[in-house]
């Protein structure tokens, strides 16, 4: 199986995907579903929609802004970790959305985001290390 190179320094497990002939495939997927796709950014996604963050790797207490597309129009996207909501964003008409800055926690090491519509169920994660 080969691996895929990253543009930056990526935070989740990107491989090639084999079809059902055994064959590598473009699609690249990380290692917590298989039906997510991971982007250099550090971001995955189910079904078509895709976060990215403005850094994935950060100090603890700084601040982050994260950009989603492919989210419902015009829905609530609500953005947890660890199972707490810590923000929520709107999704435009064309399903696109910022969350503005978001402050990281003090507490070092690997931390992911998750980012749900709350209509059209779409979901997204993005893990980020804290150093």
């Amino acid at each position: 199986m080969k691996t895929r190179g990253c543009a930056r320094e990526c935070m989740t497990l990107q491989q090639l995907a084999n079809d059902d002939n055994g064959n590598d495939s473009d699609t690249a997927t990380s290692s917590n579903n298989d039906n997510e796709t991971a982007d250099d950014n550090g971001g995955t996604s189910a079904a078509s929609g895709m976060v990215t963050a403005s850094n994935t790797i950060v100090a603890p207490g700084a601040h982050i802004d994260f950009n989603g597309r492919n989210f419902g129009h015009e829905e609530s996207v609500v953005v947890t970790m660890g199972g707490t909501t810590v923000a929520t964003a709107h999704a435009d008409g064309g399903g696109n959305f910022s969350t503005g800055s978001i402050t990281i926690p003090m507490t070092t090491g690997s931390q992911t985001y998750t980012f749900t519509g709350q209509n059209s169920g779409t979901s997204a994660t993005v893990t980020i290390i804290v150093q």
